[in-house]
């Protein structure tokens, strides 16, 4: 029994058989692309863990009770809300990236120390900005992982004074 099919019928079969082939390469690709990057969001600091103080290097926030008190080596500097950094810290979510970034070199790197409840040292953050390219990555060095940060969120990590300094 052999199938009987026009030219036109052969063409229709080919052309529903190319399309078939792209879906299930392009369906194949992304189930094995997604499998191989594995990002988590979490904050920098864990919810359970109570921040006692933020050193940005010039800049600190420290816990004074039940309210915050701001250390600044800059004059010009202006906290007037320091709770809101220390809620960004504990509450934003960051995506970790598997591996450190590229920067180019007109990137700055800006050390921040954050102390802990219990602990006895410091979890230093590195900030990576690079502010041609509006690229902000975070280098957690206790835990060596790597945090990409959207630019407009900056600020919301640390103090302006700071970064434009």
């Amino acid at each position: 029994m052999a199938i009987r099919l026009s030219k036109k019928g052969w063409n229709n079969v080919l052309i529903f058989s190319c399309m078939f082939m792209i879906l299930l390469f392009n369906y194949t690709s992304n189930m094995f692309a997604s499998n191989s990057v594995k990002t988590s969001i979490q904050p920098l600091v864990e919810s359970s863990q109570l921040i006692q103080a933020i050193d940005f290097s010039g800049i600190e926030i420290q816990r004074l009770g039940a309210t915050w008190r701001v250390l600044s080596k800059i004059p010009t500097a202006n906290i007037t809300q320091p709770k809101e950094f220390i809620e960004t810290w504990s509450k934003q979510p960051l995506e970790q990236i598997e591996r450190s970034p590229m920067v180019l070199d007109s990137a700055i790197s800006i050390p921040v120390v954050v102390w802990l409840s219990g602990k006895s040292e410091g979890q230093i953050y590195e900030f990576v900005i690079d502010h041609q390219e509006q690229s902000v990555y975070i280098h957690d060095k206790t835990k060596d992982v790597w945090f990409a940060l959207k630019y407009s969120q900056l600020y919301q990590f640390i103090p302006r004074e700071i970064v434009d300094a």
